[in-house]
């Protein structure tokens, strides 16, 4: 089915546990690079348990999102280009391998309400 002329109406999207990561390769499966920037109204957005890495670049650019949920991968940083998100509300990493979150990458995240670290591999975290 072509789905394709829903991209302006979907406003949560859920793709968990669907090998998004090939994780031996290191490259995104083809279902993540359908016209992921078409979904202008996404609000939310979950990708957990699909082995990801790092987000590929284009996800920065969602800037309509207000629920990020990276939970269950093996993230071991976020990047600068999260501060891309500004209207992100909820951004859960649980159960991934963030080791530290760098302040620069919050810098423009004015609207974060709630921030879940739940089982990573932090050694400190300042405030």
């Amino acid at each position: 089915a072509n789905v394709t002329h829903f991209h302006s109406v979907i406003t949560h999207l859920q793709l968990v546990k669907n090998n998004l990561h090939r994780k031996n390769q290191g490259i995104w499966s083809p279902i993540v690079h359908m016209n992921f920037k078409s979904l202008e109204n996404l609000k939310c957005l979950s990708i957990n348990s699909n082995h990801i890495q790092k987000l590929p670049p284009f996800f920065y650019s969602l800037n309509t999102l207000t629920q990020l949920c990276l939970v269950d991968n093996d993230i071991e940083e976020l990047p600068t280009d999260i501060s891309g998100l500004a209207n992100l509300e909820l951004l859960n990493v649980m159960r991934n391998k963030l080791t530290a979150l760098p302040s620069e990458s919050f810098a423009s995240l004015t609207k974060i309400k709630k921030l879940k670290l739940d089982h990573n591999r932090f050694r400190e975290v300042r405030a």
